[in-house]
């Protein structure tokens, strides 16, 4: 792969780092069927990057601070 074409998949323990979570946690969304759209090839997990967008914007949160008066 060149460097000027896209990753358009990453591995799971990629997308592991890139969330901070563990690999355990990972699979674990992927048998609940809770966690980000995936590919299974040749037994190797791929997420791709256009599904992580999409769930990383579908699960987007606002903090919002209640101060007591």
């Amino acid at each position: 792969m060149s460097g000027t074409e896209e990753l358009k998949f990453l591995l799971e323990g990629e997308l592991a780092r890139r969330w901070r979570v563990h690999i355990g946690t990972l699979q674990r969304w992927r048998y609940r069927g809770t966690g980000p759209k995936y590919v299974k090839v040749g037994g190797r997990i791929l997420y791709p990057i256009t599904a992580l967008e999409i769930y990383e914007a579908q699960h987007l949160t606002t903090v919002v601070s209640h101060m007591m008066v």
